[in-house]
């Protein structure tokens, strides 16, 4: 958890980024990013492949 707070704050300070994260019941974004964020809840092994098939 403790990496995804460089990034939201990063997504925070510009309105032109998109916070994305993949993550098994973890995928979450705090309010003041939460519009500008893909949250996939999901193994990233098989988000990835399903994105390759």
């Amino acid at each position: 958890m403790i990496i995804k707070y460089p990034f939201w704050n990063a997504v925070d300070r510009n309105p032109k980024a998109i916070y994305a994260c993949v993550s098994l019941g973890e995928a979450c974004a705090p309010k003041a990013v939460n519009k500008r964020s893909i949250l996939i809840d999901g193994d990233i092994g098989m988000v990835l492949s399903a994105c390759v098939s």
